[in-house]
């Protein structure tokens, strides 16, 4: 979505884009045509989607939803989504050709008993590789309880990913593709 802005004595242009369309949107606002006006952005998540920053030329400069700056010159932003599960894990898409996430944590009000972390996900019609797990994803969860399954697409385990989950009781059975496991990943 692009608007040309114009006031006073400047015009500048102002264009909002989605890195992840299929997990969500964005759009202007608000502007005002004044001297160096204000603008607001906002990113609007499909279901399943979370807002996680703006950014412009690839440098985050928001993480604020609704996001409103001083329009001093043309400004391109991006907005970035992350997106959930049923089951309420949190993915970030790394990779669009092959499909590939990270898993980097979970929603707000997760609970799992015996936790199977999938080998693949599926978002709208695309099924993503899960093929590494973000440090401190489920760092001092107490709401992981019994068992933890890792799947066989996952190849590394970040730091503390699963540091004082003290309610992980059961066995861990690790699948074969892991090479990498961060320091105090459990």
């Amino acid at each position: 979505f692009a608007r040309k802005i114009t006031g006073g004595s400047f015009q500048h242009n102002l264009t909002v884009a989605s890195a992840n369309p299929e997990f969500g949107g964005a759009s202007i606002t608000q502007y005002s045509d004044c001297a160096n006006g204000s603008a607001t952005v906002a990113a609007i998540p499909a279901q399943g989607g979370i807002f996680t920053r703006w950014t412009e030329n690839g440098v985050q400069v928001s993480t604020d939803n609704p996001y409103t700056f001083e329009l001093t010159s043309d400004r391109n932003l991006v907005a970035h989504f992350n997106f959930s599960t049923s089951d309420g894990l949190v993915y970030n898409v790394t990779s669009e050709n092959p499909p590939i996430v990270t898993l980097i944590g979970h929603t707000e009000n997760f609970a799992a008993l015996n936790l199977v972390i999938p080998s693949a996900v599926t978002c709208g019609s695309t099924v993503y590789s899960v093929t590494s797990i973000r440090e401190e994803a489920f760092y001092d969860c107490p709401n992981l309880i019994g068992s933890l399954t890792i799947g066989n697409a996952v190849t590394s385990i970040g730091n503390s990913a699963f540091y004082n989950c003290t309610s992980l009781t059961g066995t861990l059975p690790i699948g074969d593709a892991v090479t990498s496991i961060g320091n105090h990943a459990f």
